[in-house]
Formats: structure tokens, sequence, C-alpha cells
């Protein structure tokens, strides 16, 4: 479903300039030259304004992102100098790509694009050209000010945010259980603690009638919370556990007292239905009474045999 080796510009992008911030940061014209500034702070202030959704930035908040240490006039005074070269390393663009204005800068929307940009505006068939994810937005402007670490951290968690909530969005509408195990596999390569990925992949097991595998699953991610958080998964979480673990128990039972699955009892016509149903378990695992009673008296159905 995934191939994470479709990257960078959209064929149809006839964009001048374009910034790729995920991985390695890239800025590059029409014809692939690059146009990226040298310096890091010059590079941290492209990527202020083209994480910004294309709203004008005030000359204090850059300011105070990239020189957070510095007095206000000295503040100042850097941004200015840090204008004139980002400035200067995009004049081969021919074109001001950036509206330079007393108060405030901004990028151009019909003259750039971003990749970040893209994902945060995409839907779900944008989980085709997501990067690695080992590629971290703007890894390699790490340190260069607090303030701007900060806001980084910021715009990670945001982008995160938003790429989680495009796989949870697809494995909603997902019914083919490989389809949904290769979804939530990718998603756990970035969220290993994701939830609902996991709840997907144990269900996807049982639709599949791997109860051993899916109950492995449901193990595994009790011991990863315990491990990782020192506490259990959510309600949702452990509510499928138990319930897995509990129709396991039952079909075992079930097996001891008649030599077959609860599935298909030879003794029986009727279907077996019931036993899917989560809350059916504990009350057989208080009564003790004989399978096909139970079921009889549980389902309102008939049975053709005795207890």
């Amino acid at each position: 479903m995934f191939d994470l080796a479709l990257r960078g510009v959209a064929k149809t992008d006839s964009t001048l300039l374009r910034l790729r911030l995920i991985g390695r940061v890239e800025a590059t014209t029409l014809t692939g030259e690059s146009v990226l500034p040298v310096g890091g702070k010059t590079k941290g202030l492209l990527a202020i304004l083209a994480l910004s959704d294309r709203k004008p930035v005030a000359r204090s908040h850059l300011a105070e992102l990239l020189w957070s240490r510095r007095p206000d006039d000295l503040a100042r005074a850097s941004l200015r100098q840090e204008i004139h070269r980002l400035l200067d390393a995009l004049s081969p663009l021919g074109v001001d790509v950036i509206d330079v204005q007393r108060h405030t800068l901004a990028l151009k929307p019909a003259l750039t694009s971003v990749d970040v940009e893209r994902i945060l505006n995409g839907g779900k068939s944008i989980l085709r050209e997501l990067p690695a994810p080992n590629e971290v937005l703007l890894s390699e402007l790490n340190g260069i000010d607090p303030a701007f670490n900060e806001w980084i951290e910021g715009q990670r968690a945001r982008l995160n945010r938003h790429i989680y909530q495009l796989f949870e969005s697809a494995l909603r509408t997902q019914v083919d259980p490989d389809t949904i195990l290769e979804t939530a596999d990718h998603l756990l390569m970035r969220d290993g603690l994701n939830e609902a990925a996991w709840r997907a992949r144990i269900q996807a097991w049982v639709t599949k009638g791997e109860y051993a595998q899916a109950a492995t699953l449901g193990d595994q991610v009790v011991q990863l919370f315990q491990d990782q958080l020192g506490t259990v998964p959510g309600p949702a979480t452990m509510g499928l556990v138990r319930g897995l673990q509990e129709r396991i128990a039952f079909d075992s039972y079930s097996k001891t007292h008649h030599g077959q699955s609860v599935e298909n009892d030879a003794r029986c016509s009727m279907p077996m239905r019931v036993l899917k149903t989560p809350d059916f378990f504990p009350r057989w695992r208080r009564g003790g009474f004989p399978l096909c009673w139970f079921t009889t008296a549980y389902s309102g159905l008939n049975c053709c045999c005795s207890a």
C-alpha cells in the first residue's frame, strides 16, 4: 500500500522555490538548482516562514525565536542581517518570493511549495508519499537557539499528530485484514504505543481466524506499556485483550468437555455466534453450566441436543 520511495515535490508543481524540511533540508529552484542558505540562523529564518501557514510573521517573533538570549535591539539588528543573507541566497530565482514588510515577513504562496505543508493539507492519499519514519523535521537545525528548539519540537508534534490521524482514519475505513495489518504496521513504526494500531492488528488477526496470533499481540501490547510507561493500555485496548483471552479460555473449555471447538459442536446444529459476544464469557465463567444449555439459555434458541 505504501511506497516510501515516493518522495519530493508533486510532478505538477510549478512553483519557483521548493522547500524540503523533513530529513535533509533542501531549497531548490524549478530547474533543480540549490538556493539553500549556508548559515544555520538563515536556514532557521526560512524554516519559520515556511511553517507559518502562509501567514505573515512578526519581526519581533522571529527575533525572539532566533536570538532569545540577546537584548531586543541586538536581536533586531541580527535579524536584519539574516534577512539580507536570505534574500541574497534566493536571488537566483529572479523573483522576490518573500514579502518583506516593515513589521512582518511572509513567503508568497503562489511562488513556493513546502513538503510539510503538502502533508498537513493532504488526505489519506498523502500516506503514499510520506518520508521514512527516521527522517525528522528540521533535524539539521537543532541547537541554534533554545527558543527555536522549543518551536521545532512543537512543529514536529503537530506534524506527527496529523500523520497519526491520517493512519487512524485509514484503519477505520479499511476492511481487508491484510491491508489493515500493513497500515497498522506503518503507524507503529512511527508511534510504537499507538493503541488504535495495536487494536487494529489484533482485530485483523481475529478476522483471519488466527486467535493465537491475536492473543500473542495482546500480551505484547500489555507488556510494552508496562515496560515503557509502567501502566497498562487504555480501557478499549484492555477490553479487547481480556475479551480475546476469555474467548480462547472458553474455546479450550469446550474442547476439553466436548472434544472440539465451540465453533462447530457436532451435537448441536444451532449457530454458535453467541460465543463471540464479549459479555457472554463472564456469565459462562460464573455458571459452570453445560455448553448447549447455556448457549440456548443465552440466545433464546432451541437446541436439538440434550445437556
